[in-house]
C-alpha cells in the first residue's frame, strides 16, 4: 500500500536524479574536452609562431645585408639574396593558405568538383613525387596497386591532397631509411587505400586522437618536426566528404 502510494513520487524523483547525474557527468566531460582542446590551441600558437617566426628572421637579415654597402652594387648578391625573401615569402604564404583554408573547411563553405578519376593515376603521382624524398634518404617505396575497378567520382586536387598529406608524414617521422608500402584493393564492391610505413609510431591512446583538429603526438624534447596538427584532421575532413572513411 505504501509503495502504491509514493511510487509515481519515487519514479519522479529517480528520472529527475538520473537527469542532474547525466547533466554533471556530461558538464565534467565538455569542460575536460575543452581544456584538451585549449592546449591544442596553445601548443598549435606556438608552433605556428616558431614557423613564422625562422621565415621572418631569415628576410630580415636577407633585407639588412642587401642594404649593406659592400653587397648594394653586387648584383650577384643582390639577386641571391632577393630568392631568398622571395622562397621565404612564397613559405609564409603557404603556411597561411593552410591554415585558412582548414578554416573555410570547417565552416563547410566549400563545394567538391567532382568528376570520374583514375585512383591509380593520383596515387601514382604522388608515389613519384614522395620518391624523392625517400631515395635522398635511402629509403625506397613499394606501391601495389592491386584493385581491378580504381574508378572514382572524386575532387582530384582534395584526394591528391589526402594521399600527398599521409605519404609526407610516413617520410618526416621515419627516423633512418623510410620504407613506404602503397596498396589498394577492392573490399565488398569499393576501394582501399593502404599505406604502411617503418615510423617513429604512435601510442595506443594518441592513435585514437591524431585526427582531431590542432592535435600533435607529444614527442618530449624533440622538436625536428614542425606542424600545426592539420594534415590529419584535413584528411578525415575531406575523405568523409567524399563519403569515405579514414582508419589508423
Amino acid at each position: 500500500f505504501i509503495l502504491k502510494q509514493i511510487g509515481p513520487l519515487l519514479a519522479l524523483t529517480i528520472f529527475f536524479m538520473g537527469i542532474i547525474v547525466y547533466c554533471f557527468a556530461y558538464t565534467i566531460r565538455t569542460i575536460i574536452k575543452q581544456k584538451q582542446f585549449s592546449v591544442r590551441l596553445m601548443d598549435f600558437i606556438n608552433n605556428m609562431t616558431h614557423e613564422f617566426k625562422t621565415p621572418i628572421s631569415t628576410v630580415s637579415v636577407a633585407a639588412e645585408t642587401m642594404m649593406h654597402p659592400n653587397v648594394i652594387h653586387d648584383e650577384e648578391k643582390i639577386k641571391r639574396y632577393g630568392t631568398v625573401i622571395q622562397d621565404e615569402n612564397l613559405r609564409m604564404k603557404h603556411q597561411v593558405d593552410k591554415i585558412l583554408q582548414m578554416a573555410v573547411l570547417e565552416e563547410g563553405t566549400y563545394s567538391l568538383k567532382c568528376t570520374p578519376i583514375d585512383v591509380h593515376d593520383v596515387i601514382t603521382k604522388a608515389v613519384e613525387n614522395t620518391a624523392l624524398q625517400v631515395e635522398a634518404k635511402g629509403g625506397i617505396v613499394n606501391c601495389t596497386l592491386e584493385a581491378e575497378s580504381s574508378m572514382v567520382n572524386a575532387d582530384v586536387v582534395h584526394l591528391t591532397n589526402v594521399i600527398n598529406n599521409i605519404l609526407d608524414n610516413a617520410v618526416k617521422y621515419s627516423q633512418e631509411r623510410p620504407e613506404i608500402t602503397v596498396n589498394t584493393y577492392n573490399p565488398n564492391g569499393s576501394i582501399r587505400i593502404t599505406i604502411t610505413d617503418n615510423g617513429i609510431g604512435i601510442s595506443e591512446e594518441d592513435q585514437q586522437r591524431v585526427f582531431e583538429k590542432y592535435f600533435r603526438v607529444h614527442t618530449g624534447n624533440v622538436h625536428n618536426v614542425k606542424g600545426f596538427g592539420l594534415g590529419l584532421s584535413y584528411v578525415k575532413l575531406m575523405t568523409e566528404a567524399h563519403g569515405g572513411g579514414i582508419s589508423l
